[in-house]
Protein backbone atom coordinates (compact mmCIF):
# COMPACT_ATOMS: atom_id res chain seq x y z
CA UNK A 1 0.00 0.00 0.00
CA UNK A 2 1.40 3.26 -1.08
CA UNK A 3 0.43 6.34 1.47
CA UNK A 4 0.56 9.69 0.09
CA UNK A 5 2.27 12.33 2.70
CA UNK A 6 3.75 15.56 2.78
CA UNK A 7 7.36 16.65 2.27
CA UNK A 8 6.34 18.56 5.99
CA UNK A 9 5.22 15.39 8.02
CA UNK A 10 7.99 13.32 6.10
CA UNK A 11 10.61 15.61 7.44
CA UNK A 12 9.04 15.92 11.01
CA UNK A 13 8.03 11.71 10.94
CA UNK A 14 10.75 10.30 9.32
CA UNK A 15 11.68 7.66 11.63
CA UNK A 16 7.82 6.64 12.25
CA UNK A 17 7.76 6.35 8.42
CA UNK A 18 11.88 4.51 7.89
CA UNK A 19 10.41 2.07 10.35
CA UNK A 20 7.19 1.49 8.85
CA UNK A 21 8.56 1.17 5.93
CA UNK A 22 11.21 -1.40 7.48
CA UNK A 23 8.88 -3.61 9.43
CA UNK A 24 5.37 -3.44 7.82
CA UNK A 25 6.44 -2.94 4.26
CA UNK A 26 4.54 0.14 3.66
CA UNK A 27 5.66 2.68 0.68
CA UNK A 28 5.35 6.66 0.81
CA UNK A 29 4.67 8.84 -1.91
CA UNK A 30 5.95 11.96 -0.73
CA UNK A 31 4.52 15.23 -2.09
CA UNK A 32 5.84 18.70 -2.17
CA UNK A 33 2.82 21.02 -3.20
CA UNK A 34 0.56 18.31 -3.77
CA UNK A 35 2.85 17.01 -6.76
CA UNK A 36 4.48 14.21 -5.91
CA UNK A 37 8.08 13.95 -6.06
CA UNK A 38 9.44 10.65 -4.41
CA UNK A 39 8.92 7.26 -3.13
CA UNK A 40 9.85 5.65 -0.57
CA UNK A 41 10.06 1.86 -0.68
CA UNK A 42 11.40 -1.21 0.73
CA UNK A 43 14.56 -2.18 -1.66
CA UNK A 44 13.29 -5.37 -3.17
CA UNK A 45 16.58 -7.41 -1.74
CA UNK A 46 15.68 -6.99 2.06
CA UNK A 47 11.87 -7.68 2.36
CA UNK A 48 11.13 -10.62 3.73
CA UNK A 49 13.38 -13.39 2.91
CA UNK A 50 16.04 -11.62 4.27
CA UNK A 51 14.31 -11.88 7.37
CA UNK A 52 15.39 -14.38 10.18
CA UNK A 53 12.67 -16.40 11.83
CA UNK A 54 12.18 -18.32 15.36
CA UNK A 55 13.13 -21.52 13.94
CA UNK A 56 16.24 -20.20 12.13
CA UNK A 57 17.24 -19.01 15.83
CA UNK A 58 16.56 -21.74 17.60
CA UNK A 59 18.67 -23.84 14.83
CA UNK A 60 21.41 -21.65 14.76
CA UNK A 61 21.25 -21.54 18.42
CA UNK A 62 21.22 -25.54 18.83
CA UNK A 63 23.59 -26.14 16.13
CA UNK A 64 26.94 -28.01 18.22
CA UNK A 65 29.85 -25.67 16.66
CA UNK A 66 29.52 -22.93 19.41
CA UNK A 67 32.69 -21.75 20.71
CA UNK A 68 32.80 -23.63 24.42
CA UNK A 69 35.35 -20.11 25.58
CA UNK A 70 32.84 -17.29 24.16
CA UNK A 71 31.05 -17.70 28.26
CA UNK A 72 34.31 -17.07 29.92
CA UNK A 73 35.51 -14.44 27.55
CA UNK A 74 32.04 -12.57 28.32
CA UNK A 75 32.84 -12.94 31.86
CA UNK A 76 36.34 -12.08 31.90
CA UNK A 77 34.75 -8.65 29.80
CA UNK A 78 32.42 -8.20 32.33
CA UNK A 79 34.89 -8.38 35.75
CA UNK A 80 36.95 -6.15 33.80
CA UNK A 81 34.14 -3.58 32.79
CA UNK A 82 34.45 -0.33 35.07
CA UNK A 83 31.50 2.53 35.41
CA UNK A 84 32.32 5.38 33.62
CA UNK A 85 33.72 8.23 35.87
CA UNK A 86 31.00 10.85 36.47
CA UNK A 87 32.32 14.29 35.06
CA UNK A 88 30.11 16.61 37.25
CA UNK A 89 31.04 15.02 40.24
CA UNK A 90 32.21 16.90 42.75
Amino acid sequence: MKTEISSTDFVRGIGDCLARVRYRSESFIVCKNDTPIALVSPLPDTHESTRATLTDFVKAWSEPNRDPDFADALDQINSSDRPLRNPWAS
